[in-house]
C-alpha cells in the first residue's frame, strides 16, 4: 500500500482521541496517521471523524492546526528517519536524501553538482543543509524534481559563489523542497 496524504479538517489539541480530516480515502483501521512529527494509530473511521491512538512509534502527542498535513498508511510504508548526520560529497552524487549537513568538497578547483530527487510524502519534515567547504562553485540541482520551493524551472538550480561557508537549508514538505535559508547561492 502507499502513503496518502490529506488534511485535517480541524485543530486537534494533545489529550483528543478523535480527529475530523479533510478527506478519508485510503484509511483503514490499525494503520499508522501521521500529524507533523507525532505518529497516531488509526482506531476507528466513521465518514472523515477518525478515532485515534496518540503518540505512537515514540513519538509524544502534542496539538496540531487546522490543515495539518495528514499522511495515513501501514506502519512499514513510512520510511525511517535517520538521525541527522554528516554526510561529505567530494565527487558529483546523487544526494543521500537524510537530515544532517551534506558537506562538499570539489577535487581540486573543480565544481561538483549534486543531484537532488523530490522528496516522497513519507520524508516530510527531513530538514538538509548543503555547505561548501572549499572556494568552489558547487551547484545543487532538484532540476528533474519540481524546482526548489515548487518553483519549477525557474530555480531548479542553486549554484554556490566559491566561497567556503556558503550554503543552502532545505526541508521536504509535500513532495518539495522548500528552502528555509541561503548564504550565497543563487537560484536558477
Amino acid at each position: 500500500m502507499a502513503l496518502t496524504r490529506t488534511t485535517l479538517a480541524g485543530a486537534i489539541g494533545p489529550t483528543d482521541i478523535f480527529c475530523g480530516v479533510a478527506a478519508a480515502a485510503g484509511f483503514a483501521v490499525n494503520d499508522f496517521l501521521r500529524l507533523d512529527d507525532e505518529f497516531v494509530l488509526v482506531q476507528s473511521i466513521l465518514g472523515t471523524r477518525i478515532g485515534i491512538e496518540r503518540g505512537q512509534h515514540g513519538t509524544i502527542a502534542t496539538g496540531h492546526a487546522l490543515a495539518c498535513p495528514a499522511v495515513v498508511g501501514h506502519p512499514e510504508d513510512f520510511p525511517p528517519v535517520p538521525e541527522p548526520r554528516t554526510y561529505t560529497y567530494g565527487a558529483s552524487a546523487n544526494a543521500i536524501i537524510a537530515p544532517g549537513l551534506h558537506r562538499l568538497y570539489g577535487p581540486g578547483p573543480a565544481a561538483i553538482t549534486i543531484t537532488l530527487p523530490d522528496p516522497t510524502i513519507g520524508q516530510d519534515g527531513i530538514m538538509m543543509t548543503f555547505m561548501c567547504m572549499d572556494a568552489v562553485a558547487h551547484v545543487v540541482t532538484n532540476a528533474a524534481g519540481s524546482g526548489f520551493n515548487a518553483a519549477g524551472a525557474g530555480a531548479d538550480v542553486c549554484t554556490f559563489g566559491a566561497v567556503i561557508g556558503n550554503n543552502i537549508t532545505i526541508v521536504a514538505d509535500n513532495g518539495n523542497w522548500n528552502v528555509l535559508g541561503n548564504v550565497g547561492g543563487v537560484l536558477a
